[in-house]
């Protein structure tokens, strides 16, 4: 019976590992392509608070030499829609996403996150943008993201009825004389 649950357990982690390692070499430009029973953040509405705010967009940018698609952004309001404008500040940004109508049961099991800085945002150089997620109200995890830099994360929504993201600029960069960080990009924001 060991010897059984010690090839099951192994198996398991291989096929964990092998799925890891794909959605990270993966191409993500091809991210948000939709598959059936999927939702995105940018469809549910999520709400944000004065000057914070989760934007759906639709635009291309450059992550790493690679071009992609972007649908989304964290970022504070105001400015026109440039590369210089989508940023974060000392107050940060924040957004909350309901997953399930009050009374309904949540029918989510995974947020599926790419998230990045483009290589040639203004306020990019030397700053570091910070993301965390809360579910339900409760601080889950963060990630740190610097210019150039993209990064795929898999979230566990079982059983959540909001998810909130909070960017924050955890370091200026060196650029424009700035007290400001790149907004947090969104390449893929899927639930299923």
């Amino acid at each position: 019976m060991n010897i059984f649950k010690h090839r099951l357990v192994n198996g398991w982690l291989s096929s964990l590992i092998l799925a890891t390692l794909f959605l990270d070499t993966g191409n993500l430009v091809y991210a948000q392509a939709r598959r059936s029973g999927t939702t995105s953040l940018g469809e549910l509405g999520c709400q944000g608070s004065d000057y914070s705010n989760y934007t759906a967009a639709n635009r291309d940018f450059i992550v790493g030499f690679e071009v992609f698609r972007s649908v989304g952004y964290l970022r504070r309001s105001g400015g026109a829609p440039d590369n210089k404008s989508y940023t974060l500040d000392n107050n940060g940004s924040r957004a909350a996403c309901r997953l399930a109508a009050p009374g309904e049961t949540p029918r989510f099991r995974t947020l599926s996150l790419a998230i990045g800085i483009p290589d040639d945002h203004a306020y990019g150089k030397g700053s570091v943008s910070r993301l965390s997620i809360y579910k339900d109200g409760q601080f889950y995890e963060y990630k740190d993201l610097t210019a150039g830099q993209k990064v795929l994360w898999i979230i566990d929504v079982t059983n959540t009825r909001s998810i909130g993201l909070e960017g924050q600029c955890i370091k200026t960069g060196s650029s424009w004389g700035t007290q400001n960080c790149p907004a947090i990009y969104f390449f893929e924001d899927l639930l299923e």
